[in-house]
């Protein structure tokens, strides 16, 4: 693999640059020689997804083990159960992996009780979070107590999961307005305009909102945008209604694929350049 004129140090850089690029470029590298996977092997652990949208938890044994080893690499986490035995696990795993950027913890158990992670979550540097915050801090409501808790010093999307099922008031989301960082809001499809229209108005680093439906079109093509689910048109060009996100989306987005945000605001850069946002394709 390495050629003698170049130093090692600059190889180094030239294999961590393309592993950079995909999850498979990375682990074809690994195979190459001792060195290369020493140097590649943090790609390879940026990323674990313990949910199987398909057959349901687990995927796999998470195992604690493992995180002991690699957690040190892991950026991106994907959990899927929210049962006590598994939630003390994830706390577990939580305090190992200290360089985690993107967190989604995803259930639908109506009525749990996820405040056992708060501790754990509070030390990490999150930039990503997609949550139940209602669960999290067992409340009807995310308000500015919550909101100023440590977990979103550092957040700047937000996806807000709500397993309850009622539609949410901005009275229940008025926290938003106090995260000092968020720029990019996910919100289930059970909310009231008058949330969405508060978002708009008084959380002024908003740079994306969008309403995840559950709609048949189950990957976003984002050249083929969803009407509002009354037929209207948002009353604003950083608002978008977009089928539910799925856990493979997630995985890929994760692993370096274009981001529902990133479509997101190639959809808003095409409505300004229009001078409207009343066309959809």
């Amino acid at each position: 693999m390495h050629n003698d004129k170049l130093p090692l140090e600059l190889w180094r850089e030239i294999t961590e640059i393309s592993a950079s690029f995909s999850l498979h470029q990375a682990a074809t590298l690994a195979l190459v020689s001792r060195t290369s996977f020493d140097w590649v092997q943090p790609f390879l652990y940026r990323t674990v997804v313990y949910y199987d949208e398909g057959k349901g938890w687990p995927l796999k044994v998470a195992s604690l083990e493992w995180f002991q080893v690699k957690g040190c690499h892991l950026r991106n986490l994907m959990w899927g159960e929210l049962g006590r035995e598994h939630l003390q696990l994830l706390v577990s795993i939580l305090e190992l992996c200290a360089a985690i950027e993107n967190l989604a913890v995803w259930g639908n158990i109506q009525g749990t009780d996820i405040s056992v992670l708060r501790p754990a979550l509070s030390k990490l540097r999150l930039r990503e979070l997609s949550i139940n915050p209602f669960a999290l801090f067992v409340t009807k409501q995310f308000r500015e107590t919550e909101a100023q808790d440590p977990i979103f010093r550092h957040i700047t999307h937000f996806h807000v999961i709500n397993a309850q099922r009622q539609l949410l008031d901005w009275e229940d989301l008025m926290g938003l307005m106090h995260l000092p960082h968020v720029a990019y809001v996910g919100l289930p499809s059970q909310v009231n305009p008058n949330a969405i229209d508060g978002i708009l108005q008084h959380c002024k680093h908003v740079e994306v909102l969008v309403v995840m439906q559950r709609i048949r079109m189950r990957v976003w093509d984002h050249d083929q945008e969803p009407d509002a689910p009354s037929g209207g048109i948002p009353s604003d060009p950083r608002v978008l209604y977009i089928p539910l996100l799925i856990v493979d989306e997630w995985k890929k987005s994760a692993l370096g694929a274009k981001s529902i945000w990133q479509k997101s605001e190639e959809v808003i850069a095409k409505r300004k350049r229009q001078g409207s946002w009343l066309v959809y394709n």
